[in-house]
């Protein structure tokens, strides 16, 4: 179930036959409760078995879903289609194919991609005996917009799941998952831009690489193009990340403590503060048994600090500081975070391990608060420099701060 853009609401669910199968349907209410399109909801797919469906509004007064299909076999595929205003299907009749494997895939989930169509991630078998989460983008006439049988987001080996995804509103997506906390560490995340490219590397970005029997993600976006993490973790408490537009960690890699209270504490909701922090709420069993709960909240400050110590100076900036750069290693170039308490005159220069600028990104006088900077990799005749350690340095108003790079082939 979701709202639609005027108030009323989509509701999708699955419908037994008596006969064997079933059929996936979708209706829309107004905001009076009143049915909008056919008296038994729009059926998206029949005489079919579906498992996990997903619906996003496409924005236009429509809404597309997709769901995990039994109509080839066992375990299933996975079909989307796109219901019109009017209660028409505009896609394909039973839906679009998005993944044809045989019975490879499973949980399914979905988001509106903001230009009339959206971004499907299902978990994949095709590749290894561990599940692989995929993604595909269609548009809004349901074609394919990424490669033909989706992109993974990290294609690791290791078991992925719990996928939590969030649109970053350039057409790509944000998403977090749950892996092998013996391999890699529990807690991953990706950015695929509109493209399709995985703007957080190959293999994603750790969130937390240190809980294990982590539990639901929320996420949010921190308004400077990174992402904002809540998430449970065993034993009851709730954590909070806070990631760059590059994908490094903020805070620290165990994640900050939203609550660490007795008792049972979960499901975390979180909006971002506007300022790079959040407010996170949450059902909480601390007063009572554990039939009795109430709900929580706190504010996670930019810097990680939970409560209102945590909110920033108007400026959007304490003291100057300079966030390692992400990717690290590189390949091809690198982004930084900057944080400057005043307008100042800044100077941002790489240096190679000799101490020589090899590239000078900024100099000259620069307005208080936060911004990213990036580099290509090349020096300043545009030449792409060898592989190697470099020194990202940032100067202003007499302070300093350094951070290490490497370049790999």
């Amino acid at each position: 179930m979701l709202g639609d853009e005027h108030g009323g609401t989509y509701v999708g669910w699955g419908e037994l036959l008596n006969g064997g199968g079933g059929e996936v349907h979708v209706q829309r209410l107004d905001p009076d409760g009143n049915a909008l399109w056919a008296a038994n909801g729009v059926v998206l797919a029949g005489n079919v078995t579906s498992y996990w469906s997903a619906f996003a509004a496409d924005g236009a007064g429509g809404v597309i879903a997709a769901w995990q299909d039994l109509r080839n076999g066992s375990y299933g595929d996975v079909y989307a289609q796109r219901v019109g205003p009017d209660g028409t299907v505009r896609w394909t009749a039973g839906g679009v194919p998005v993944a044809l494997l045989g019975g490879q895939t499973r949980w399914v989930s979905l988001v509106s991609d903001g230009a009339g169509g959206a971004i499907v991630t299902w978990n994949d078998y095709r590749n290894t005996f561990y599940s692989q989460i995929y993604a595909q983008r269609y548009d809004s006439t349901g074609a394919e917009r990424w490669a033909h049988g989706g992109l993974p987001l990290a294609l690791t080996g290791h078991h992925q799941y719990g996928d939590t995804l969030l649109a970053d509103g350039h057409g790509g997506l944000f998403a977090a998952w749950f892996e092998n906390p013996y391999v890699r560490g529990a807690l991953w995340g990706q950015h695929l831009d509109g493209s399709g490219a995985p703007l957080w590397g190959s293999l994603g970005s750790p969130i937390d690489s240190t809980q294990d029997g982590a539990g639901i993600f929320a996420l949010a976006a921190d308004g400077s193009g990174g992402l904002l993490v809540g998430y449970d973790v065993g034993g009851g408490d709730i954590r909070a990340q806070s990631m760059s537009a590059a994908g490094v960690p903020r805070w620290v890699l165990a994640g900050v403590p939203v609550t660490t209270a007795p008792k049972w504490q979960g499901l975390p909701a979180i909006v971002g503060d506007g300022h790079g922090g959040l407010t996170a709420a949450w059902p909480d069993w601390r007063a009572g048994g554990y039939s009795t709960s109430h709900v929580y909240a706190q504010h996670v400050g930019f810097d990680g600090s939970a409560g209102d110590a945590g909110v920033p100076p108007p400026d959007g900036a304490a003291t100057l500081a300079l966030e390692p750069a992400g990717p690290n290693p590189a390949r091809a170039g690198a982004a930084f975070r900057i944080a400057l308490p005043a307008a100042a005159r800044i100077r941002l220069a790489i240096h190679d391990v000799a101490g020589r600028d090899v590239r000078l990104l900024e100099n000259g006088p620069h307005a208080a608060g936060t911004w990213t900077a990036r580099w290509d990799g090349r020096d300043d005749a545009g030449r792409a420099l060898p592989t190697g350690l470099y020194f990202v340095r940032l100067d202003a108003s007499g302070a300093g701060v350094t951070r290490k790079l490497v370049l790999v082939p």
